[in-house]
């Protein structure tokens, strides 16, 4: 799209919620742009949580995270299903290791009961039932059969096509770097001028600062609380729901949770920090995420850990989600501190935004296609599928990456599409070559090879993540 164009509405970010408006305003006969400053779409908190849909029992009744949360949680399914995405209920076990810790299970079992959300409490022998590998310290557990899991990434990515199918715009690596209201919102970008009826605030971590770009007395917080995650390899099948330990004033806690591709992961820990692109892995951050599993693991498995990442989350001041006109400008929405439940909130916030911008844009539906082309999963497929396939395809015949079994096909489909990547980080989050236990030491090259192909550049143009992020580089 050329910078200085007329539009609608803008949205700014394009992680779980800015992808989710998009996809929900693609259904009215309205122009939308949506920007965001990185290279790919839900590259930062949604590309680094726990990728858990809550059900709902634990935010503080009668706040925008309870009602959003249990709004949300119930929409995922149908939208995972027409998105063609994952979608897992596993439930969940909540743990006590001590009476005190049983007094705060039933704090949570009496705000479950105010959400209308179906708990139950049961003995450490019943847990143990249930996960066998969970430690003897376990002396209750709190079940909800409700939670279920997501990638968080996938959703945001599926959505984003299905909205740029249906019309709506979408430039990345365009940083929004000044905002002035007229008639109408001139947004200066690093890629020019975007003018726009209403704009829709979805920055993340730095919604702060766009913000105070149309109000410099804008006085909500966002302190970024960085977390860190291990990943396991598929071996490490012990845990079969989502585990949480019993919730202190950090959060969630230490989580074990499996995912919709057969790993687990461990983690996060909770460090307040002040820089918000700070996504450094530490020694500590082991220890820590080590030493809270203890009490409830009785052996850390150290031995099937195959990766680790670090993400950030956006903490508001206030507590709860900042979802709200700016105080000067109805029409500039704001949809920040979106922390947990977040994720399990995306879909409702994305319609509880829409009742902001109707007092001022018609909101029309139009004809619109939902459909999205699934990608292929050679692994799903019957032996007789796979070779009509190839019959049809030999790039579905090349092996790229041996440890999730992903050929060229796959990778060429996951770039030739809207909303395509453009990076070998991208293919990785569309169809998964390097997220075995080699870690793309094997099919990294490949990728490479074939995102210069697609996309008719020299290899050592080509970016892993951001722009300038080449992994091969010209000797000079």
């Amino acid at each position: 799209m050329e910078g200085d164009k007329m539009v609608d509405i803008l949205i700014i970010g394009c992680g779980i919620v800015g992808s989710l408006m998009a996809y929900e305003l693609s259904k009215y006969d309205v122009k939308v742009v949506v920007v965001d400053k990185e290279n790919d779409i839900a590259n930062e908190s949604t590309m680094a949580n726990s990728a858990i849909i809550h059900a709902g029992f634990d935010p503080i009744p009668n706040t925008l995270k309870a009602k959003l949360n249990l709004l949300g949680k119930d929409l995922y399914e149908p939208l995972c299903k027409s998105l063609k995405v994952g979608y897992k209920k596993v439930g969940s076990l909540t743990v006590a290791t001590s009476e005190e810790e049983v007094k705060k299970l039933e704090i949570l079992e009496s705000r479950a009961k105010e959400n209308k959300v179906k708990v139950r409490l049961i003995s450490g022998d019943e847990v143990r039932v249930l996960e066998p590998q969970l430690s003897t310290n376990i002396v209750k557990g709190l079940v909800c059969e409700e939670t279920a899991i997501v990638y968080p990434w996938e959703v945001a990515i599926a959505a984003m096509e299905v909205a740029l199918n249906n019309g709506v715009e979408l430039q990345l690596n365009t940083e929004v770097l000044a905002i002035h209201k007229g008639d109408n919102y001139e947004v200066q970008t690093s890629n020019g001028m975007i003018r726009a009826k209403m704009v829709i605030n979805a920055a993340g971590l730095f919604g702060c600062e766009v913000g105070r770009m149309i109000n410099p007395e804008f006085e909500f917080e966002i302190q970024p609380r960085r977390g860190t995650y291990f990943v396991l390899d598929k071996d490490f099948n012990a845990i079969s729901r989502v585990i949480y330990p019993t919730p202190t004033e950090r959060g969630k806690g230490v989580l074990i949770v499996p995912t919709t591709h057969g790993n687990t992961l461990l983690g996060p820990d909770s460090e307040i920090v002040d820089d918000k692109e700070n996504v450094a892995t530490t020694v500590e951050a082991y220890d820590y995420i080590k030493d809270q599993l203890s009490r409830i693991l009785p052996q850390f498995p150290a031995t099937h850990v195959m990766r680790s990442f670090t993400g950030l989350r956006a903490s508001g001041s206030s507590g709860d989600f900042y979802i709200q006109p700016d105080s000067r400008y109805e029409t500039f929405v704001h949809v920040i501190g979106i922390e947990s439940p977040g994720l399990s909130a995306a879909p409702a916030i994305s319609k509880y935004v829409l009742d902001f911008i109707r007092p001022h844009i018609e909101l029309n539906e139009k004809e619109w296609d939902s459909s999205r082309r699934p990608y292929v999963n050679l692994k799903a497929l019957t032996r007789e599928e796979k070779n009509a396939l190839i019959q049809k395809n030999p790039a579905y015949g090349r092996m790229v990456c041996r440890c999730e079994q992903i050929t060229e096909g796959e990778i060429i489909d996951s770039i030739r599409r809207h909303a395509g990547a453009t990076t070998v980080k991208g293919v990785k989050k569309r169809c998964r070559p390097g997220m075995g236990k080699c870690q793309g030491s094997f099919c990294e090259p490949y990728v490479l090879q074939i995102l210069a192909r697609e996309l008719n550049q020299c290899v050592d143009e080509v970016n892993y993540d951001e722009v300038g992020t080449n992994i091969l580089v010209e000797e000079k």
